[in-house]
């Protein structure tokens, strides 16, 4: 487990015994409670957002083979306007050594898990750019 995910389930289970604790009658002990858990739960859904985003991360050869399908896709030639046109081309470049060697080289370096990152983050860019 890593540092991160610790600090996350530590941060959970102070959260529900404070939520547990609920209920003293006591009034300013429950706006101490109650600030405690709301500056908790901010920092837990911070610390899960950075999680998230260290799961994305993409190695050097990934941000290569994505960083090429990312700009055939904006491309002006009228075949790069579509996601699943730009994957095609570059499969077709690869298998005919057409594509820059540092692009078909970073590709042949994916794993199956690695290549499907590069979808993954790939298919993310799409759904949140709007081309004109």
């Amino acid at each position: 487990m890593s540092k991160l995910e610790s600090l996350i389930t530590e941060l959970k289970e102070e959260l529900q015994e404070l939520e547990d604790a609920r209920g003293t009658r006591f009034p300013m002990i429950e706006e101490a409670t109650d600030i405690q858990i709301a500056y908790i739960t901010k920092e837990l859904s911070d610390l899960e957002m950075l999680q998230e985003h260290e799961k994305h991360q993409l190695n050097e050869n990934q941000q290569i083979v994505l960083d090429w399908l990312k700009a055939y896709t904006d491309s002006d030639n009228g075949n790069g306007d579509k996601p699943i046109s730009a994957i095609w081309y570059m499969m077709y470049l690869i298998t005919g050594n057409a594509i820059e060697r540092r692009v078909r080289n970073a590709y042949f370096e994916l794993t199956r898990k690695k290549e499907a990152e590069v979808l993954q983050a790939f298919a993310e860019w799409g759904l949140n750019h709007e081309r004109d």
